[in-house]
């Protein structure tokens, strides 16, 4: 729970990111940018497929240079879906709670601090991410209107839970190359109303 200065209690932190070795240009960019969300991480896993030669290797090495919280580096030579890169970060986590994001997400700079706040003051054992999606090109504005829409999406980025809930829940399904975050969802809700 907060306190009555304001300042949050110290939850310790694991940071899953799952990527795709093509995608490694846009996790830099995400690991160079996460700021000041990086006082709330205690740990960072990042889960990155398609890493076939030792070339490949070597440059994932590098990220290790980005950010002053330690990474993990977990390498795949083949290519792993969404929910099985975030189930192997979930297990290798270290923490108490568990966020989440991917290559392609960049959070705001307060993402975290504002999410340990609402956990805090509402007394929860989670909270949801919320995506808004952004067009790059006029195809991509005409698809997040035919598709998503401009309004901020409940999403896996972004999500902030605590591991003794996710037991509950249970982990995502594993082979699954989209829709397992959108039932992962559903079946949280099951288990508690207020995530």
């Amino acid at each position: 729970m907060g306190n009555s200065f304001g300042k949050l209690v110290k939850k310790k932190v694991s940071l899953v990111i799952g990527s795709i070795y093509e995608d490694l240009s846009d996790l830099t960019i995400l690991l160079n940018n996460l700021s000041s969300n990086l006082d709330y991480i205690d740990q960072i896993i990042c889960v990155i497929s398609g890493v076939d030669t030792n070339e490949k290797n070597i440059k994932l090495s590098n990220l290790q240079e980005l950010v002053k919280t330690k990474i993990e580096i977990i390498s795949f030579e083949k290519i792993l879906m969404p929910g099985e890169a975030r189930n192997i970060g979930i297990l290798k986590s270290k923490f108490d709670y568990i966020s989440f994001l991917d290559s392609h997400t960049f959070p705001n700079e307060n993402w975290l601090s504002n999410s340990i706040k609402i956990l805090d003051e509402k007394n929860l054992r989670g909270i949801l991410g919320r995506t808004k999606y952004i067009a790059l090109n006029p195809f991509e504005k005409c698809f997040i209107s035919a598709t998503y829409g401009f309004k901020p999406l409940f999403s896996i980025p972004g999500t902030l839970i605590h591991k003794k809930l996710l037991t509950e829940v249970g982990l995502f399904i594993p082979k699954n190359r989209s829709g397992e975050d959108v039932e992962w969802m559903n079946r949280s809700t099951l288990f508690n109303q207020n995530l």
